[in-house]
């Protein structure tokens, strides 16, 4: 292994230490990576979402072939060494893509939970109105039943006697 190739594991193996513990897996790249697919509208809120989303699964890719194949070429470089240690440093500051989303996305979360908040007290207010009338119709329909049981019955007597 190379000089460049031993600097690279180093870098990464120091992010993802850092991403472990931020998502409290054993994987945190990975982690990373994965949390990242579960968002599909992570560009709208982070510019630059789709080219870090693309460099991590090619490092992690990198990584894996070093670590797995001997004797392999990877088209490994210094920008890599690079990027890493700046994706490294913008995780440190929570400015990394992830962190950048979840910024972006609380004031609209915070925004909305009022919104929904209020539709969820409409909702309950027409299940609350709408359970008093049933209720009200039930009750009638069963003074409606009972009378029309007690008129049957007086039917009966009055026909047996």
């Amino acid at each position: 292994m190379n000089k460049l190739e031993m600097e690279f594991f180093e870098e990464y193996k120091r992010l993802d230490v850092l991403l472990k513990d931020e998502f409290g897996g054993n994987a945190g790249i990975t982690n990373y990576i994965e949390a990242m697919e579960r968002i599909h509208n992570g560009e709208r809120y982070v510019a630059s979402w789709r080219d870090d989303y693309k460099r991590l699964k090619h490092l992690r890719w990198v990584r894996n072939k070093l670590a797995h194949e001997t004797n392999e070429d990877v088209d490994l470089t210094k920008d890599d060494v690079k990027w890493i240690k700046q994706f490294y440093a913008n995780a440190m500051k929570a400015k990394d893509p992830y962190a950048l989303y979840c910024k972006a996305i609380k004031p609209a979360f915070k925004a909305n939970k009022g919104l929904r908040k209020k539709q969820a007290n409409k909702q309950q207010s027409r299940k609350n109105n709408s359970t008093g009338l049933f209720k009200k119709e039930f009750a009638f329909l069963a003074i409606v039943v009972f009378i029309i049981i007690l008129m049957l019955l007086i039917e009966m007597l009055v026909f047996a006697i």
